[in-house]
């Protein structure tokens, strides 16, 4: 069993650090990945003491960010990113009991309990076949009382089974529906991190069935459970709970194939083709914008994934069924929008996080409506666009595509489809390409030359106008400043100077 994790600089620089007579581990997911050849960015370390003291020295070297987490376990956290930008985090903690194989007994499941003795590297220390289980493609317990004890290790246990193909035996399953129910006894920070890292996977929508199954969706994102079976009429063919997850597998399918050089497999799909066509040049564009980060550690991507699962989640209180069977959701956008800010809300979300996702979430049909126009939006409607959604304006663009795709599934046209690609089109090329043109425009005046121009006070009016002249500049109605200020006098001129500068 050969281990490359064992000459990582990052290990190499504990076993610097430690003497050896203070037993130190690496343990869990890095020596799981690492055997899976999958690239190690957590790095987890156990000592049988000082573990918040060589936290601290190797924060120091490495000029990194320290975090103590838990004062009496001795826990604390390294964040670290190297010349290549490439983020790692360490995490060192005391070790659980008087032994190596008491430690790994109260962790999880048996591909997490897998041990590496720093100073003595030469083998991998796995005393309850985590190893075997990994080749078997088997998510194990490491002890009957493993959920029992954390039932957060339920959600867990689901996201490691579907990022690593993972096949959960009756044993297994049957302890995670006994914990399943009892989430509501762990905190909603620690729910709402374990939920983010499923989001930034893919296979999200396997992750979502798999918590309906074991019964702990209704302790997550319980407005989904109320959306199975619920109808839809034509062009939709999925009840809303199955378009749903097809919502969000499509948003993995777009992020693929916008964000990585074209493959020749899917460009042979018409949908992906066209895509990749039509929006393939801001291939770098997207990636960088859906891994920027609203909150640390939180990035784009994860929260539009969110939204995906929420678009949609308002449709239960809004359908109405007309005489001739047809089902309808009217306003179910801003209902949707609410559900989803109140769960962000008890899910400890960050107030920037739930603004941006509620922003898609109640905005995603706009995209989608500007094609059924059958007409290239003008830059005014491209400008208000912007000026209500700011830049989550990508994200609904990027969600309509799924949505549409979702909606039709595989009765959508090449017609229909270039419909919305010309759309989105146009949205990208304005905040990538035309921003100071049409997404945030120079200004030609400011509030303080209308005030004085026209002796107004500050006010209501002095807004209206300097969105008035924006909008006209961005249509090419008004191009210098004397057009600008002629704009401004036919609007007073209009009724409003009465009411609004107090005489």
């Amino acid at each position: 069993m050969v281990l490359h994790i064992a000459d990582h600089p990052l290990v190499a620089l504990v076993r610097e650090l430690v003497p050896d007579s203070i037993q130190t581990y690496l343990i869990g997911g890095a020596i799981r990945d690492d055997l899976l050849q999958r690239p190690v960015a957590d790095l987890d370390f156990t000592l049988s003491e000082s573990a918040l003291v060589y936290a601290r020295k190797a924060a120091n070297r490495l000029k990194a960010a320290f975090f103590p987490l838990d004062l009496e376990r001795q826990t604390g956290r390294v964040l670290w990113s190297d010349e290549k930008g490439v983020r790692y985090k360490m995490d060192f903690a005391l070790l659980r009991g008087s032994s190596l194989i008491e430690d790994l007994l109260k962790r999880d499941f048996t591909i997490n309990a897998l041990a590496l003795n720093v100073h003595q590297p030469e083998q991998v220390l796995d005393p309850l076949g985590g190893a075997q289980d990994l080749m078997k493609r088997i998510l194990r317990v490491c002890s009957e009382s493993s959920l029992e004890e954390d039932p957060l290790r339920v959600l867990r246990g689901i996201r490691l089974a579907v990022l690593l193909n993972l096949q959960i035996p009756s044993s297994t399953w049957r302890l995670m529906k006994e914990a399943g129910n009892k989430l509501s006894n762990i905190s909603a920070e620690r729910i709402r991190d374990e939920l983010f890292h499923t989001l930034l996977q893919d296979h999200t929508a396997s992750a979502i069935m798999l918590l309906d199954r074991v019964g702990a969706l209704g302790d997550t994102f319980p407005e989904l459970t109320e959306l199975i079976g619920v109808e839809q009429s034509a062009p939709h063919y999925l009840d809303v709970y199955q378009h749903t997850l097809r919502v969000v597998q499509n948003l993995e399918q777009i992020r693929l194939v916008l964000t990585r050089p074209p493959d020749v497999q899917w460009q042979a799909n018409l949908i992906s083709g066209m895509t990749s066509l039509k929006l393939g040049r801001y291939r770098e564009d997207i990636k960088k914008y859906l891994d920027e980060e609203i909150i640390a550690e939180r990035p784009r991507w994860g929260l539009l994934k969110l939204a995906g699962l929420y678009h949609d989640s308002g449709k239960v209180l809004t359908q109405q069924r007309e005489p001739n069977g047809r089902i309808h959701f009217y306003g179910h956008e801003k209902v949707s929008a609410e559900q989803v800010r109140e769960r962000m809300k008890k899910l400890a979300f960050a107030n920037s996080e739930i603004e941006w996702v509620s922003t898609v979430v109640e905005n995603h049909m706009r995209p989608i409506n500007l094609a059924m126009n059958n007409e290239s939006p003008s830059p005014r409607v491209v400008y208000r666009f912007y000026r209500e959604v700011g830049d989550a304006g990508v994200a609904i663009g990027l969600h309509s595509l799924a949505d549409v795709w979702g909606a039709y599934g595989q009765s959508l046209t090449a017609d229909i489809w270039q419909q919305q690609l010309d759309i989105i089109r146009i949205l990208f090329e304005a905040w990538w390409e035309k921003k100071r043109e049409i997404v945030k425009p120079v200004g030609l005046l400011n509030g303080h030359e209308l005030m004085k121009e026209f002796g107004l006070i500050p006010g209501p009016l002095v807004g209206h106008l300097l969105e008035a002249i924006r909008e006209a500049q961005v249509s090419g109605e008004v191009i210098d400043r004397q057009q600008a200020l002629e704009l401004a006098q036919r609007i007073l001129d209009q009724g409003y100077i009465t009411s609004n500068t107090g005489e």
